[in-house]
């Protein structure tokens, strides 16, 4: 099974999620039917993992490893402190991590 990596873009995407629905679909060329199927079942648990967390905090991992934004960018776009953002996603990342069982 693929090991996941929450590791943040370097540069923030400027499409939102909602603009790119394909984002979740793994569709490369690259791969064999074996590779696909396996990033296919590791996309759809963590997509299930995603749909349990609240749709805030969904959202918030969701810009911070997706689109990239920054811990300060984030406490900025929700008015909140900083400190604040990064135990909120801390958090989502931990019952992301325990329901995957990584």
């Amino acid at each position: 099974m693929p090991i996941l990596n929450f590791s943040r873009r370097k540069a923030p995407r400027t499409a939102s999620l909602d603009a790119e629905p394909e984002a979740f679909d793994v569709a490369s060329d690259d791969l064999g039917p074996e590779a696909r199927y396996e990033m296919t079942e590791a996309l759809r648990r963590l997509r299930a993992c995603l749909g349990d967390l609240e749709p805030e905090r969904r959202q918030l991992v969701l810009l911070a490893y997706w689109s990239g934004l920054s811990r300060e960018q984030l406490a900025a776009k929700l008015d909140t402190p900083v400190s604040t953002v990064k135990t909120w996603l801390r958090r989502s990342l931990i019952q992301i991590r325990e329901r995957l069982g990584s």
